[in-house]
């Protein structure tokens, strides 16, 4: 994507419309993009090593879930079984 065409039907071919909801509506989040931006780079770059390739993403932000502390029986466990089940259903060839 070019950012001299940067429109929003570009900007939803890779984020959510909920994600960018959550920005015009919580403003503060701002400050969480560019380490969010940071780390999924890194992601990227460590996936490519792995794979040598690099997929089209989509991505769904949550700029305000980050804690240094998680605890066993959080709220995480669905959505951790949401994603195994995502994960299992696509059979990546990087899953190892």
């Amino acid at each position: 994507m070019e950012w001299t065409t940067f429109n929003m039907k570009s900007i939803r071919q890779f984020i959510s419309l909920g994600s960018i909801k959550q920005l015009a509506t919580h403003p503060q989040l701002l400050i969480q993009v560019p380490r969010f931006l940071r780390e999924l780079n890194e992601y990227r770059r460590s996936e490519q090593k792995l794979t040598g390739k690099r997929v089209p993403l989509r991505f769904y932000p949550c700029l305000n879930e980050r804690q240094s502390v998680q605890s066993a029986h959080g709220a995480y466990f669905y959505q951790d079984c949401w994603a195994a089940r995502q994960v299992f259903r696509e059979k990546p060839e990087w899953g190892g």
